[in-house]
């Protein structure tokens, strides 16, 4: 079949077409995704380079601030005896310093645990007068190490007596 002129230019142009169409779809498209790619990439890399130069700009504001939770931390490479006597320790001292009385002080034996840190439970049986419970209290919140009372009981000593029988249970958390 023999084509005409016209037909045949038809042909070559749409030929051309096709092969232009095609062309772009082998090389240009290929090339563009990479492209895109990059500049995802390159954007997400400026993202974490300003960050960078945040933290970098802000470090003595981070490391300040860091400094006042650090003794949080400072149990965080001993054993379970170990940060359990720290906190006794810990307890004991406060417990001189506002006058409470321990009369007994008992650690649990179970220990919970979370991916962060572990809490131990210690019973105190004490006495004292009001005022330095509160002020043991406030001692145990102001303490270099994490403690909180979980339970508390207050009895008083006598009929007439001003001072009070209190079992607490005080936790003491380290951090891992």
């Amino acid at each position: 079949m023999v084509l005409k002129k016209r037909e045949m230019i038809l042909a070559y142009v749409i030929a051309g077409l096709l092969g232009v169409w095609g062309l772009a779809r082998v090389i240009f498209v290929p090339f563009q995704e990479r492209l895109a790619t990059l500049e995802r990439t390159l954007t997400v890399k400026e993202a974490r380079f300003k960050k960078g130069a945040s933290l970098r700009d802000n470090g003595d504001t981070i490391t300040s601030e860091y400094a006042q939770y650090e003794s949080y931390f400072s149990l965080s490479a001993i054993s379970d005896e170990e940060a359990v006597a720290a906190l006794l320790k810990e307890i004991e001292k406060l417990s001189r310093a506002t006058e409470l009385t321990i009369l007994d002080m008992k650690p649990q034996k179970s220990v919970e645990k979370d991916k962060f840190s572990k809490q131990f439970q210690i019973v105190v049986k004490a006495e004292s007068g009001m005022g330095e419970l509160v002020k043991f209290l406030y001692a145990l919140y102001a303490s270099p190490l994490l403690f909180s009372v979980e339970k508390m009981t207050l009895l008083p000593k006598g009929d007439d007596s001003s001072i009070l029988s209190s079992i607490m249970t005080v936790v003491g958390v380290v951090f891992i």
